[in-house]
């Protein structure tokens, strides 16, 4: 039995991980028969979800799950999409997994407010004497990340602009159609919908919303993919 590690629905969202939510969407995609269960990051490789556990061997990284599925079930997500597609494809799903998942990250990580309501929930269980000073240790990194690469150094309304640029990117190349490339599903798809769920929830006071609410065609895409893959229980029960 194949066992997908990350965590369960929270802040409206079916994970608080969009890359865990990825993962769901493929394994479905794939036809793979998996539960779910709560990630230990302990003994996640990588030290983050998702991770898979598929007759005794141990994927980290919702990139190489899929890339692992696909060899084992012979099909590829991508199939009857063009060179030119799946070029497109990859650069808009590193767009993603680069410029609008850092925004995300500044969003919930880097303002109080947000981190107060949502991430400051996984440290309720450490001792309050240093509870301080393992969420430094937790922020720290992030808030270097998203200072290294730029972002943070810009006012709030640049962030937005170049955040717009990125979501109006998807949205035009999602035009008129009920998936990315056409008629049928493919792994930019998961993609979107898991990232589109992550930053235009409602749970977070954050303008990541409104820039969603301006492109209609990208929230009717992640009901749909809803829709399709989201239709069974995964989580194992005591």
């Amino acid at each position: 039995m194949t066992v997908l590690f990350g965590w369960g629905p929270m802040w409206n969202c079916h994970s608080p991980s969009p890359y865990v939510v990825k993962s769901m969407i493929q394994l479905d995609m794939l036809e793979v028969d998996y539960s779910m269960q709560v990630a230990d990051l302990e003994e996640a490789p990588y030290r983050k979800a998702p991770y898979i556990k598929d007759d005794g061997n141990l994927v980290a990284d919702s990139a190489f799950i899929r890339k692992y599925f696909e060899e084992k079930t012979g099909k590829d997500l991508n199939a009857g999409l063009s060179s030119q597609q799946r070029a497109m494809a990859w650069a808009l799903e590193r767009m993603i997994e680069g410029e609008i998942s850092l925004m995300m990250l500044h969003e919930r990580w880097l303002k109080d407010e947000n981190f107060e309501k949502g991430p400051a929930q996984f440290f309720m269980g450490i001792p309050e004497e240093v509870r301080d000073e393992v969420i430094e240790s937790a922020r720290g990194p992030i808030r270097q990340r998203v200072d290294s690469q730029g972002l943070s150094r810009f006012d709030e309304g640049k962030r937005i602009v170049l955040f717009d640029d990125s979501v109006c990117a998807l949205s035009d190349q999602l035009s008129d159609s009920e998936f990315m490339f056409g008629t049928d599903p493919t792994a930019l798809d998961a993609v979107v919908a898991a990232f589109t769920q992550a930053c235009a929830t409602d749970y977070f006071d954050t303008p990541m919303r409104e820039v969603y609410a301006k492109y209609p065609n990208l929230k009717a895409h992640a009901d749909r993919i809803d829709e399709r893959f989201f239709k069974t229980e995964k989580w194992e029960t005591s």
